[in-house]
C-alpha cells in the first residue's frame, strides 16, 4: 500500500484514531499507542485505557474485557506500524 499519496494517506489515517477520544495514534509516545480490547476488537489509545480505571469494558459496545488486567491488553502492531511508515 502507497501511503505516499495523499488521498490515501488521508482515508487510512481516519482509522488509525482512537475510538473513545478521536486522538490520532502515535508511534513515538506510547501513551497514544493503539490497544485492541481483546473480545470486541476495537482499538483505542493507551491513555484511554488508563483513564478508564477499573472500568473493564469498551465505550463503543460495551462489550466486557474481563480480568485482562490493562497493562496486559495488547498492542496493535499493525496499526503502530502503519503509523510509523506514514511519518516517514
Amino acid at each position: 500500500m502507497d501511503l505516499s499519496k495523499p488521498t490515501v494517506r488521508s482515508y487510512y489515517m481516519e482509522f488509525l484514531r482512537c475510538a473513545a477520544c478521536s486522538q490520532n495514534f502515535e508511534y513515538e509516545n506510547p501513551l497514544y499507542h493503539p490497544i485492541t480490547l481483546p473480545k470486541c476488537g476495537h482499538t483505542m489509545c493507551k491513555q484511554c485505557i488508563n483513564i478508564m480505571g477499573g472500568q473493564k469494558e469498551c465505550p463503543q459496545d460495551q462489550v466486557s474485557f474481563g480480568n485482562t488486567p490493562i497493562d496486559q491488553l495488547p498492542t496493535n502492531y499493525p496499526f503502530l506500524m502503519m503509523i510509523y511508515r506514514s511519518s516517514e
